[in-house]
C-alpha cells in the first residue's frame, strides 16, 4: 500500500501531537495543511471529476530540512462531495477531531 512506503505521518496521527496551536510546528503544519486544500479546491472547481476526499487520514505531512510538506493521498474520486462551503477553520478545529475520534473507534488509530 503506498501509504505505508510514505515518509511522514497522516494528518490524523499528527495532529493530536502538535500541541498549543501558537507553537511553530502547530502553525507549520496548520499552514501547508491549508495551503494544499486551497490548492486543492481550485482545482476542484475547475475540474469538478477530480474531487476526492480531504479527510485527514488522507493527508499526509513530512518534513525536509525543517520544512513542512503535505500530500493528499487517496484511492480515487469522489465527485459527489461538496465543498462550496468548505471552512478551513471549521475543518481544522472541529472535523479533524472528530474524524479522529472516528478512526479510533473504528481501530484505524
Amino acid at each position: 500500500m503506498i501509504k505505508e512506503k510514505l515518509t511522514g505521518e497522516s494528518l490524523s496521527k499528527l495532529h493530536p501531537t502538535l500541541g498549543d496551536p501558537g507553537s511553530p510546528r502547530h502553525v507549520q503544519v496548520r499552514s501547508a495543511v491549508e495551503e494544499l486544500i486551497s490548492r486543492l479546491l481550485k482545482v476542484f472547481l475547475e475540474h469538478p471529476e477530480t474531487k476526492t476526499s480531504v479527510s485527514p487520514n488522507n493527508i499526509f505531512v513530512a518534513w525536509d530540512t525543517g520544512q513542512c510538506r503535505c500530500i493528499l493521498i487517496d484511492s480515487g474520486p469522489a465527485p459527489m462531495h461538496d465543498y462550496s462551503r468548505f471552512d478551513f477553520e471549521e475543518y481544522w478545529t472541529v472535523v479533524i477531531p472528530r474524524k479522529i475520534a472516528q478512526y479510533r473507534k473504528a481501530g484505524y488509530l
